[in-house]
């Protein structure tokens, strides 16, 4: 039950997730096109970082010194905190690094770069640089699921996972859309249940053992065993005699069961002597 609960918050959170993605306009703060290539390949959440290094670049970082060495830019870049940086950049297979590592410990260009991409006038951000992770269509494809070719020439299982992973997406779509209307939110739950009552009803309308094959088959993707060979071990009775651990109550019960006597060091009446009086354990 956890589970389900954990899982049915996960999809909430990413078709929301996917629905600002696609339906929220970004405010651009520079009049770039490489700002606005950014919002339009990157995710929403992706694309305030990826923002945030491009006004670094054109606010807070510049080039103090540039060399040409064997027809590769090489680019000294300075921030605002003093820090210099070596970017080097070839505009034939639109290769750029910088020092900083940026780009290969997060997956995203850093302020360094996008520097000399605006300084050599790139109006995009070059695609051996666009990690697909980041990108709205690859979000969508693994949400959706991607089919590498036609319906008709796929599997029955990979037909059926498409099937169900668009049923996801127009049912997460649905509960965006009516989650701000109590109206809405109560019709579609009272049309879901009465859905599932039809499928219920459906699905257990015909012969048990058959239904119960039907859902081993769809989940495992392979015919029940007519013979089963593997069985669970049989049962062993190990050495020594059994003993359990004792609750509290019993316990207490069985230790106010005993004769109380006087200890010698604490002079208290109690179920403890000197041997083992609490005083003796700050000594």
């Amino acid at each position: 039950m956890q589970f389900e609960i954990a899982m049915d918050a996960q999809r909430h959170r990413n078709a929301k997730l996917n629905a600002d993605s696609e339906s929220c306009i970004p405010v651009f703060k520079t009049p770039l096109p490489i700002e606005r290539h950014a919002a339009a390949i990157y995710t929403l959440s992706v694309f305030y970082d990826v923002q945030k290094e491009i006004c670094a670049a054109c606010f807070s970082c510049f080039s103090t010194h540039v060399e040409n060495i064997d027809d590769k830019l090489h680019y000294t870049i300075k921030d605002n905190r003093g820090m210099t940086f070596s970017v080097m950049y070839s505009a034939d297979n639109s290769y750029a690094s910088c020092s900083c590592k940026h780009y290969q410990r997060v997956g995203l260009l850093c302020r360094h770069i996008f520097v000399v991409l605006i300084v050599m006038g790139c109006p995009t951000i070059p695609d051996n640089y666009v990690t697909k992770r980041w990108c709205k269509i690859d979000i969508a494809k693994r949400y959706l699921g991607s089919v590498s070719c036609g319906i008709e020439g796929d599997s029955n299982q990979e037909n059926t996972r498409w099937k169900i992973n668009h049923l996801w997406a127009n049912i997460h779509a649905c509960v965006e859309l009516a989650e701000n209307d109590s109206e809405l939110l109560d019709a579609f739950t009272k049309f879901i249940k009465t859905q599932k009552q039809n499928l219920e009803r459906s699905a257990y309308s015909g012969d048990s053992d058959l239904e119960k094959n039907k859902i081993f088959e769809a989940h495992y993707g392979t015919p029940a065993p007519s013979e089963i060979r593997v069985l669970p071990p049989e049962k062993v009775h190990n050495k020594g005699s059994g003993k359990r651990i004792k609750s509290a109550v019993e316990i207490s019960m069985e230790q106010s069961k005993k004769q109380k006597r006087v200890c010698r060091t604490c002079k208290e009446v109690g179920y403890h002597d000197s041997r083992n009086c609490p005083m003796n354990k700050g000594l």
